[in-house]
């Protein structure tokens, strides 16, 4: 079992940096890969929104193990807080789920005139 969740967060690691090569800065252009009109043409690919932030928290709620805390994302939420705190106004979140027969990962954009800036794992399977 650990191999097979090693291989899958290998998969799931692949497929982010795949669909998002390079992040861009706030003050950077847009690469062709991080527009959101690219992203959302890809083959076997959604783009969802944009979400709003307690819409998400409320979904993503997660009560951590060792804690019994519930929080946002769970073990993602420095994350998750991380990408809160750089939102400017008109910022927006989306989700992208990349759905090919059986295999699924998703995963949460934040943009910025229309370019994907950050990203937060989600989940595959």
């Amino acid at each position: 079992m650990g191999i097979e969740v090693m291989r899958s967060s290998s998969v799931f690691f692949a497929v982010v940096h795949a669909f998002l090569p390079a992040l861009a800065h706030a003050g950077d252009d847009c690469s062709p890969n991080n527009r959101l009109s690219e992203i959302a043409a890809r083959k076997h690919t959604a783009l969802i929104g944009p979400l709003a932030v307690a819409e998400l928290e409320n979904k993503h709620m997660v009560v951590i193990r060792e804690t019994g805390m519930a929080l946002p994302f769970g073990d993602q939420n420095r994350n998750w807080q991380e990408m809160k705190a750089a939102m400017k106004p008109g910022d927006q979140i989306y989700q992208v789920v990349f759905q090919d027969g059986i295999f699924h990962a998703d995963y949460h954009i934040l943009a910025r005139n229309g370019c994907a800036i950050r990203s937060l794992a989600g989940s595959i399977t």
